[in-house]
This record gives C-alpha cells, structure tokens and sequence, in this order.
C-alpha cells in the first residue's frame, strides 16, 4: 500500500483513538511464517493469502513488538486478522485476533507504560479488544436502547423489541470508567453477531487486559453484520 492509512474500524465505537497504518517489508520467511499462521488457526482465509495486504500499525504500546493488520480480500466479505511479531512469539508470529491470552502474553514480555492515566487506558482497553475480539463480524458500542440498529421488523419483531425495551432500557447506558485498586475497568454494553453483551475491560497497570462478556440476549432481530454502513453518523450492521 500507500501513504499510511487510517485503520479501518467496524466497532462502532468513535471513543478510542484511530491509529494509523503503514507499509511494511518482511522478508520471504517472515511472509511465509505468517501465511502458516493464519492457515493453522484459520483456514477459511487461505484463499485470499495470494492477494493478502499486509500493513504496520504504528501503535504507542510496544516498541519491541509489530503489530501486522493481514487482510485477505477473498471470501467476500474482506477479513482482517491482527499478528504479532516480536519476543513474545519467540520468533514465530503470535495470531492476536480471537485469542487474549496471546496479547498478554505479548505485555508480559513487553508492559506497557502510563496505564495508570485514564486516557490511555482507555485507548489501550479498546485497541486491545479490537485486536484480540472474539466477534467475527465486528462489535458495536451502545450508548442507549434506542442504538440498536433493529432490522425490517414485523409484527412478533416489534412485541420483542418492546418486551427487550422494558428489559434493557433503564439499564443500558454509556460506557462507565472505574478506577479500581488493581487499575481501570470499563463498563459497557454492546451488540456483536446479534448478540446483546455486557462487557467489562480490566486494565492492569502491566497491561494484561482482561475481558468479561456476559451475554444477555443471544438472538437480536438486527443485521448479522457481514455489511456495515454509515447511518445517522454511526458506522452500524446492515447486513
């Protein structure tokens, strides 16, 4: 690619900082390590591994490590996974999406500095969980009810969503930072592969986030998420 381009989100979620990207050069064993980890843990991407666009995203966090955005264009829709390459993989790139032990891992060979201020941990709460999601369509914050993006409703659809209103509407609200003795918790509540999820990020000041989901509604009648589109200024599912 490019110039450095801005990482392309589908969150939802305008509250963490946008980091950019940049054009990286490996050479032909790093490319070919890469290529073996995607396809050991997922094999649903190697068709588009010919066509795969590799960038750096230039990130405050670890200086010791890079992280690699590989994005494969084939199965449509375009899927991105996040890598690590640095110590904590020993020299083997580290997979980072879908599997939160491994950015852990990655702080525990690497802390990261200033999680103690609220801003940073916040940033650092957010990016981390957009690397290591365990979403495969992608997570959309909720500052209310009214946020869910309901989709082409009938009539049983609108009894439903009434009955989740009374549920979830005095409940749902933005996210809530709490500053606790072992560092920051961010308290929030989302929509991801139609599901409704409670979620709170623990950030410890040596950086090993902790996620806990819980999942109160299993099957929104929302969009998949397999297309998403501007909507009102939001970035939503749509499809």
């Amino acid at each position: 690619m490019g110039a450095a381009a801005r990482t392309r989100r589908r969150t939802g979620d305008l509250r963490v900082s946008i980091l950019e990207r940049e054009p990286v050069q490996l050479d032909g064993a790093t490319l070919q390590a890469i290529d073996q980890a995607i396809i050991d843990e997922r094999p649903d991407l190697e068709p588009g591994l010919d066509d795969i666009e590799l960038d750096r995203l230039v990130q405050p966090y670890f200086s010791a490590h890079t992280l690699l955005v590989a994005t494969c264009g084939v199965p449509f829709p375009a899927r991105s996974v996040v890598l690590a390459l640095g110590p904590a993989g020993e020299g083997r790139p580290l997979l980072l999406s879908h599997n939160l032990a491994r950015l852990q891992a990655v702080a525990a060979a690497e802390p990261p500095s200033g999680l103690e201020e609220r801003g940073r941990a916040r940033d650092y709460a957010g990016h981390g969980n957009d690397w290591t999601t365990p979403s495969l369509n992608g997570e959309l914050a909720l500052a209310s009810f009214d946020h869910i993006p309901w989709h082409e409703l009938d009539e049983a659809g609108r009894v439903e969503v009434a009955r989740l209103s009374e549920r979830f509407a005095p409940t749902i609200q933005p996210e809530v930072a709490l500053r606790t003795a072992n560092g920051w918790t961010f308290h929030s509540w989302l929509v991801a592969d139609r599901q409704l999820i409670e979620r709170r990020l623990s950030v410890p000041p040596d950086g090993r986030l902790e996620r806990a989901d819980r999942v109160h509604v299993r099957q929104l009648p929302v969009p998949e998420g397999n297309v998403w589109d501007l909507r009102d200024g939001r970035w939503v599912p749509v499809g």
